[in-house]
């Protein structure tokens, strides 16, 4: 047998202990903390089924980036040329106990594999877009090794006028000193059922700094954790969340402050119109082992429509008392005298809230540290406010 079967083989073994683990669970339960507020018990996930590949267009790499030896492929390019770096990292912290996570570790077709040796320091950003009008399943992985730093956006569109489910699940992985700064972007149309799921490592001195917006689809779920496994590490969690219509946002960003000495800041706003709903989530959760841990949870949320539904859940767990760690969140209705006020100048209803819409989501967008990502976001927001 050749290495790549091989290979090939012991993936194919994992999919299946990974599609025994999706048929022996469970769907979640609304009245599950992880799930409140988001109701898919009676879904049917089965007749989705299988899922299929996206369509992945990668950014190139420069002639420099792999002179430094950056690896940015497919997942199944890195299944059977990086099988080594694949396989030491593959579902490394990840459990199957969601049967959310175990279907996509069932039925994951394809996905992004980037790669960023020692002391790599790569200036332009580096892209991923997938897309596709049909269920889907994607995995991804990203390895920035020590002293590395690197710039990436994944962005996800969902087209197609049929109902259809997307799965991803996204590890990252930051080693020592190591510096992400990682950019989500995803855009659905209104019949799309997506979940992902993204897990940061940290280890001594990295940074992560992650930045997403989700837009559109009938449930679009993600959820970020961010674990600090590594003394100085620091994380800085930007989101922006917008539904119209019918759709539902189920957002969240949790921190798992494991060891001394780390920080995290987490800023996410949103805007509720129409008749949409959303739920955030954001937990900060602090060891006894996680002295001198200074970690703030902000979440402010916008309703544009009196039918509109915005649920924020906040959370603080501290096992440490030399800390700093607090939270605020706020639900309000869009201010009517702005409102008058941009209409006595001669804007339309539509047109002042578009404005007021730009101005909430320009504080976060600020924070992101490429122009051009930063127009990318503004104009998806446009597209959809």
């Amino acid at each position: 047998m050749r290495n790549g079967d091989h290979q090939i083989k012991s993936i194919e073994h994992l999919k299946k202990v990974a599609l025994l683990a999706y048929g022996g669970l469970a769907m979640p339960k609304e009245r599950e903390e992880a799930w409140r507020h988001t109701n898919i018990e009676r879904l049917s996930l089965d007749k989705f089924l299988p899922l299929g590949a996206p369509h992945i267009t990668l950014s190139p790499l420069s002639e420099e980036a792999k002179g430094k030896g950056v690896i940015f492929c497919t997942m199944k390019e890195a299944l059977s040329h990086h099988f080594g770096l694949f396989s030491s990292h593959y579902l490394k912290h990840v459990e199957l106990k969601d049967k959310i996570i175990a279907l996509n570790a069932a039925m994951w077709q394809d996905g992004a594999f980037l790669y960023v040796p020692k002391n790599a320091h790569l200036g332009e950003p580096l892209s991923a877009a997938f897309s596709s009008d049909k269920s889907a399943a994607m995995h991804n992985l990203v390895i920035v090794e020590e002293g590395a730093q690197v710039s990436y956006l994944e962005e996800y569109a969902f087209t197609g006028e049929n109902e259809m489910l997307s799965s991803c699940v996204t590890e990252v992985f930051a080693k020592n000193a190591a510096r992400i700064n990682f950019h989500h972007l995803t855009r659905a149309q209104e019949k799309a059922i997506i979940f992902n799921h993204i897990r940061g490592d940290m280890r001594n001195d990295a940074q992560i700094k992650w930045a997403w917006g989700s837009f559109g689809g009938r449930i679009n779920r993600l959820h970020i954790d961010t674990h600090f496994n590594g003394q100085g590490s620091s994380s800085e969690n930007l989101g922006i969340i917008i539904g119209r219509k019918k759709q539902h946002l189920d957002c969240t960003t949790n921190a798992y402050h494991n060891v001394a000495n780390t920080t995290n800041d987490m800023m996410i706003n949103g805007i509720m119109m129409d008749n949409s709903s959303s739920i955030y989530r954001g937990l900060i959760k602090i060891r006894k082992e996680a002295q001198g841990t200074n970690s703030y949870l902000s979440n402010h949320m916008l309703k544009l429509s009196e039918k509109a539904l915005a649920n924020s859940i906040p959370a603080l767990e501290i096992d440490a008392n030399e800390v700093k760690a607090s939270h605020g969140a706020t639900v309000g209705q869009i201010d009517e005298e702005q409102i008058f006020y941009l209409r006595s100048r001669g804007l339309s209803l539509e047109e002042s809230e578009r404005l007021i819409a730009e101005g909430f989501f320009e504080p976060i967008i600020h924070k992101m540290e490429n122009a051009g990502i930063q127009e990318k976001f503004r104009a998806a927001i446009l597209e959809v406010v």
